[in-house]
């Protein structure tokens, strides 16, 4: 059985500097990164495993995004762990706008029964300043929200395990 753990499941920021100043902060090596057309007002964007860099924009900003994949490539490839990154980038307070940071809590012991949670969602059983819920039931387990996914704080919590169809109890929240 794995281990529970806390991790960063989705990071997005944009800085003002140069890309290749932000590869360098990072020790990035540019040449892994495959060059395409960016999007969202970005010329070009870097793209490897889940992680883009998207620059050359008129406002001078590079946007650097990371899906759940991209993380987990951060991790492994740059061996950088998340506090370090954090407080780098937070000591960058005039060059930087963190517009995305998702931590999720991946809990495998059934500590948190997914089923048992999503009837006291329903009974409303929980104490919580959100006033929207909603608990989603399907082919993929089943999900339970608080928030509206436009507010700037989401959470969710799901059936990891049913959604990656492995034989083990997975629960995963995560906090958008």
């Amino acid at each position: 059985m794995r281990d529970n753990r806390i991790i960063v499941d989705w990071f997005s920021a944009t800085f003002r500097l140069k890309v290749e100043e932000l590869l360098d902060m990072f020790g990035i090596v540019p040449e892994i990164f495959v060059r395409t057309t960016g999007h969202q007002g970005y010329s070009w964007c870097y793209r490897y495993e889940g992680i883009n860099i998207h620059f050359e924009r008129d406002d001078g900003t590079i946007w650097l995004e990371m899906s759940g994949k991209g993380c987990r490539t951060w991790e492994n490839l740059f061996v950088f762990e998340w506090p370090r990154f954090i407080e780098t980038v937070l000591n960058l307070p005039d060059l930087l706008n963190i517009t995305r940071i998702d931590v999720a809590a991946d809990i495998f012991n059934d500590l948190l029964p997914i089923k048992t949670l999503a009837q006291h969602t329903r009974d409303l059983s929980w104490v919580s300043k959100w006033n929207e819920w909603e608990v989603i039931e399907g082919s993929k387990g089943i999900t339970i929200n608080f928030g509206s996914r436009t507010s700037d704080i989401f959470l969710r919590i799901y059936d990891k395990g049913a959604e990656q169809k492995t034989e083990h109890s997975w629960v995963r929240v995560e906090l958008q």
